[in-house]
């Protein structure tokens, strides 16, 4: 990619979100960061990401790299004297100068990768936006992405402007903000460059009890947004239609699965396992299948079209966006619908024009989300 170079501009992303986010919130920031890091070469932006350890009590470290660290005052290291100033939130309130410090320079652009909400004084601020589901539809979520959601919605009100992960995204940030139309920019996340077309390592899908082209496969977490209620009962329907093969749902690590996959012999559970081994389950699948009722993006969709593999997908929100046609696209509520297409993967000219679909897609990428992310910063500080 070829960035015409400009002036001067300090862009800071703060990663720290990523101490305690392996899901999509973690993804989205880190791979951000490295397509923005690779991309400010040449273009007249210094790019840096900072991590603040106090914002993220109880975890380990950032799994990205970090240019600077926001080192927490001498007070923080003292047992007994830390507790007036925490009680009173000192050392919060504190972090704007102390960070515009560490940056060393006078203004720029402070991209927050969470809801971590200092900012240096003079600095435009940036908010990552996800999607507006925790404050539309509260019971989905939990308190802490509840609160997330607030304490976003809190930051545009104090002038934060919004960089969200899809077009849709953007749009539905400035409906839910009340925001000026088109004042929202978006930077439309992508499918890392591993995944891709192949064959799958065997070795991972036997060590899971499975063989190629023998599963249908979900990505997601049991949460109630990705609608997996919905697709184990149509599923079951599938199966006493005499449809063999076994539901596979990867990362489905909330919400109690296993009661609800009690008593499917069809349906099992794999915890997220890594990259290596995802990539093998993608490629081995008959098809992939997402239900979902809310995304503000898709990443499981985007790495099964980059696989190439057949996508039985849901039509609402953000995903006709990501999946093009490069999918079936189906209404989150039509169990007809559903069980059909779920019955068709029983043909194998149906699989393959679901995988030449899947082939077709156009294949997004990191470097087009760091352009359209700096060319969003140059609009706050031209």
């Amino acid at each position: 990619m070829t960035v015409t170079p400009e002036a001067g501009l300090d862009v800071v992303m703060d990663v720290t979100v990523t101490a305690h986010s392996s899901g999509g919130v973690g993804r989205y920031v880190m791979r951000l960061a490295e397509a923005l890091r690779k991309a400010a070469d040449g273009s007249g932006v210094r790019f840096r990401t900072v991590d603040v350890p106090a914002a993220r009590p109880g975890t380990h470290g950032v799994p990205c790299r970090a240019d600077l660290v926001l080192p927490d005052p001498f007070y923080m290291s003292i047992p007994l004297l830390r507790r007036i100033p925490l009680r009173r939130g000192t050392e919060v309130r504190s972090r704007p100068e102390r960070l515009g410090r560490l940056a060393g320079v006078t203004g720029g652009v402070f991209h927050h990768g969470g809801v971590q909400p200092s900012c240096p004084a003079g600095w435009s601020s940036v908010i990552t936006h996800f999607d507006p589901s925790g404050l539309l539809h509260p019971e989905w979520h939990t308190r802490e992405t509840v609160e997330f959601a607030e304490r976003e919605r809190e930051m545009v009100d104090a002038g934060s402007s919004v960089l969200a992960i899809s077009d849709w995204a953007a749009r539905q940030a400035e409906s839910c903000f009340g925001l000026p139309e088109g004042s929202a920019g978006s930077a439309p996340g992508a499918a890392d460059p591993l995944y891709s077309p192949g064959e799958p390592d065997t070795g991972v899908l036997s060590g899971f009890g499975l063989r190629r082209d023998g599963y249908v496969l979900h990505v997601g977490s049991f949460v109630p947004r990705k609608n997996i209620p919905f697709l184990l009962e149509i599923y079951g329907d599938c199966v006493n239609c005499g449809f063999a093969l076994p539901l596979v749902l990867v990362g489905a690590e909330e919400w109690k699965p296993d009661a609800a996959l009690s008593g499917r012999s069809w349906a099992r559970r794999i915890p997220v396992p890594d990259d290596a081994d995802l990539l093998s389950l993608y490629r081995g699948a008959r098809a992939v299948v997402l239900p979902s009722r809310y995304e503000g993006l898709g990443f499981p969709a985007l790495e099964a079209m980059a696989c190439h593999v057949p996508l039985l997908c849901s039509s609402a929100t953000a995903l006709p966006g990501t999946v093009g046609g490069g999918g079936l696209l189906l209404d989150p509520d039509d169990g007809d619908a559903w069980g059909r297409a779920i019955l068709s993967l029983d043909d194998p000219d149906r699989v393959a024009a679901l995988a030449r679909m899947a082939a077709s897609a156009p294949r997004r990428t990191w470097e087009e989300a760091a352009r359209r992310a700096i060319e969003f910063y140059r609009r706050l500080v031209p």
